[in-house]
């Protein structure tokens, strides 16, 4: 072996190793191990099915957590809607009782109208601008406190 033979390898490994040490602070400085699709495509490969798996549970985590909010504000509107009932059922209770005067069960019934029209409200609850318990959007709602007036029996 000649001694042009040894300086031409010691020459073409110190470029070898320059071009793995070009390619590592290349990471380094990118952050990413590939920065290049023929880097190593099957990498490559597994890293865009890893994204895609990302983005899939950000949107199921999302869909969580509007389904909490969702029942929540379902909780909190059939709550308040049974006591509102309960209240509404003690005032009927209260205008049974024959000693009442006039201005008594006038105060009672406008109780009782108050509580009407609060139900009515719930029964039009919205959670991200859609009905809460079925029905149309808020452009085609039905149920509304003058349409329920005009529908209810005659007393």
């Amino acid at each position: 072996m000649t001694q042009n033979m040894m300086a031409q390898r010691s020459l073409e490994g110190m470029y070898s190793g320059l071009g793995r040490l070009s390619k590592l602070q290349e990471q380094v400085s990118s952050g990413k191990v590939l920065t290049r699709p023929s880097d190593s495509p099957s990498d490559t490969t597994a890293a865009m099915r890893l994204r895609a798996s990302l983005v899939e549970v950000g949107q199921q985590t999302s869909n969580i957590e509007d389904g909490q909010a969702w029942l929540a504000r379902i909780d909190d509107t059939v709550q308040s809607a049974v006591l509102q009932t309960r209240r509404a059922r003690e005032l009927g209770l209260q205008a049974q009782n024959g000693a009442m005067n006039p201005s008594s069960r006038d105060a009672l019934a406008s109780e009782i109208e108050a509580l009407r029209e609060s139900l009515l409200s719930l029964a039009n609850t919205t959670h991200l601008d859609r009905p809460v318990f079925g029905g149309s959007p808020p452009a085609r709602r039905r149920t509304t406190t003058r349409a329920a007036s005009s529908a209810s029996p005659a007393r």
